[in-house]
């Protein structure tokens, strides 16, 4: 994990102890972190009985955390869940293609793997933004089988 003036960067993992990629969010969002709790030390049992891993992120830190964090995902071609201030049924989920001052371009995947379009996500509006996560790594799985 790490965390600049705007962004907290995190490894997720799910209370099953698996991994579920990364998440950066909003640090003005956070308002509590729990450490060294029995459930902590469950979770961590059960990731590390599974043999499970996360990815090496190497940021240069040289821009803000969802910058570098959505630069990785794009140069390893991971999938990203966009939560945004507008809360909305159906957030954006599939590859960044482009990542801009002002916005993100994002090649929109539906829940079947199909391309569905394009969305230019305005970056003061995402609050969270999750990195090869389960919903990302089935998406991946959905489209191998399509090529």
């Amino acid at each position: 994990s790490d965390v600049d003036e705007e962004y907290v960067l995190m490894a997720h993992i799910t209370s099953h102890g698996y991994y579920d990629g990364f998440q950066v969010g909003l640090l003005d969002n956070i308002f509590n972190i729990e450490v060294e709790t029995n459930y902590n030390e469950k979770i961590m049992k059960l990731y590390q009985g599974r043999k499970e891993s996360h990815p090496v992120l190497t940021l240069k830190k040289e821009r803000s955390l969802l910058e570098e964090a959505l630069e990785w995902a794009k140069a390893e071609e991971k999938y990203v869940l966009f939560e945004m201030v507008e809360d909305d049924d159906y957030p954006p989920i599939g590859l960044v293609k482009e990542i801009s001052e002002d916005y993100i371009c994002v090649q929109c995947y539906d829940g079947y793997g199909e391309k569905d379009g394009f969305a230019y996500l305005k970056r003061e509006n995402i609050v969270r933004a999750c990195i090869d996560g389960k919903e990302g790594q089935d998406l991946e799985i959905l489209c191998r089988e399509k090529e």
